[in-house]
């Protein structure tokens, strides 16, 4: 597998990828800059690769569809034909992340997959100078002849819809969403696993990699602290991971107080957040568990608790950005 992407110094790099039933295997990458971007050079970095590979091992070769789907929003762009058949809307849509981007452009893609058609055989497009170059017939020939092109498109978009909730959850300005990432990650799994019909043989590549992110570069004991103390998760019925978030709580806790007593007076008062005793308990306190944030919870219902107050505003305020996530699951 080939994917391009660019770098933060806007260098532009391809990857070489290795997929068998048993998961991924980074090969190389290639700093492409200076370098044609057509497929004739493509071809060639591919052939050096399976050189290397050998060839008797590789069963097919796919390349991602990202510079199609580029190369055909700046087609339709230039030709100001997308106005006549999409209304207007733009194909190529930027979002809050890179990640982001491509999704919402290739979502836009399937959202306009008739209008596409139909303008790629209009003939103002066939009689234009962008419809006679070789490129723009490539990719005529693939919105109107690759079989697999839309069913792909469907499914990247299908796979990708849960992990940009969470990277819109991450950016969220509406409300600090230190508390909920951690939940969100795990039902973004579930989600992916639903929409895959439950197939190991379909999920599998895709959870290996979310996992591999998640634990080994993105995941944070302060996320398990967030999601532990925002009640409207931890109170929850259906909560099953209590344990796994109180060994995070407990690391935050040790990272982020320095002072001995102070730890003390956390860990003591935290079994009565726990048990949801005196102001936590009440009715009020209860009823507004997923009502408010959880630092307004926390101001509100917190006082009897001091220590473990200050400490649970400190972590549910804490900044959530998209950014990083986003550059590790491009690279």
């Amino acid at each position: 597998m080939a994917d391009g992407w660019t770098n933060r110094r806007n260098a532009p790099i391809v990857n070489f990828l290795a997929y068998s039933p048993r998961g991924t295997v980074f090969l190389k990458s290639v700093d492409t800059s200076g370098l044609r971007k057509d497929k004739e050079t493509l071809l060639e970095m591919f052939d050096e690769v399976v050189k290397e590979v050998g060839q008797e091992k590789l069963s097919n070769l796919l390349v991602i569809m990202r510079l199609h789907l580029r190369l055909l929003g700046k087609l339709c762009s230039k030709a100001l034909m997308r106005k006549e058949f999409t209304n207007g809307h733009d194909l190529c849509r930027p979002g809050i992340t890179r990640f982001a981007t491509h999704f919402l452009s290739l979502q836009c893609l399937l959202k306009f997959k008739n209008e596409l058609r139909q303008m790629f055989t209009c003939t103002k497009w066939v009689e234009s100078s962008h419809g006679k170059s070789r490129v723009g017939k490539e990719i005529a020939a693939i919105v109107l002849e690759d079989k697999d092109f839309w069913p792909r498109c469907a499914h990247i978009v299908n796979v990708s819809e849960p992990l940009v909730r969470v990277l819109r959850l991450a950016d969220s300005e509406e409300k600090p969403s230190m508390g909920y990432l951690y939940e969100a990650m795990d039902k973004a799994k579930e989600a992916i696993k639903t929409r895959l019909k439950n197939r190991m043989s379909q999920y599998g590549p895709y959870i290996r990699v979310i996992d591999a992110r998640w634990d080994k570069q993105l995941h944070s004991p302060l996320h398990a602290a967030g999601c532990f103390l925002n009640p409207g998760i931890f109170f929850r019925p259906s909560f099953s991971k209590q344990k796994e978030v109180t060994r995070g709580l407990l690391t935050t806790i040790m990272r982020l107080v320095p002072d001995c007593d102070t730890q003390d007076n956390i860990s003591a008062q935290i079994e009565e957040y726990k048990r949801a005793t005196s102001d936590f308990g009440t009715t009020l306190a209860i009823r507004q568990r997923e009502k408010l944030n959880p630092v307004s919870w926390w101001e509100q219902f917190g006082n009897v608790t001091p220590e473990l107050q200050k400490f649970a505003i400190r972590v549910l305020s804490q900044c959530c950005s998209a950014t990083g996530p986003t550059s590790e699951f491009e690279n």
